[in-house]
C-alpha cells in the first residue's frame, strides 16, 4: 500500500486568489513568458469558470513550504486554436 504523506505547512498560510490577483497573473505571464506559450488570457478564462463554477484556487508562497515536502508543479500546453 502507497504511504500517505501529511500536509508540511500552516493551511492558515494558504491565499485565496481573487479576480485580480488573476488579472496580475495574465499580466505577469505575459511578459515573463515573453509570448511562449500561448495567450495567458485563455488561462484566465479557465480560471475564471471554476471560480463561477464554486472552486477555490489557493497559493503558498515558497517559503512556507517545508524543505522535504512533495510538490509538483502543472501547467498546460497547447496551441491557442487547440482549446
Amino acid at each position: 500500500m502507497a504511504e500517505t504523506r501529511k500536509l508540511k505547512y500552516d493551511e492558515a498560510a494558504l491565499r485565496t486568489l481573487t479576480r485580480e490577483d488573476l488579472d496580475a497573473l495574465e499580466i505577469g505571464a505575459g511578459i515573463l513568458g515573453t509570448g511562449g506559450g500561448g495567450n495567458p488570457y485563455l488561462g484566465k478564462l479557465l480560471a475564471l469558470e471554476a471560480m463561477k463554477a464554486g472552486y477555490e484556487m489557493k497559493i503558498l508562497a515558497t517559503d512556507a513550504i517545508e524543505p522535504d515536502a512533495l510538490c509538483m508543479s502543472i501547467g498546460g500546453i497547447a496551441l491557442d486554436s487547440a482549446m
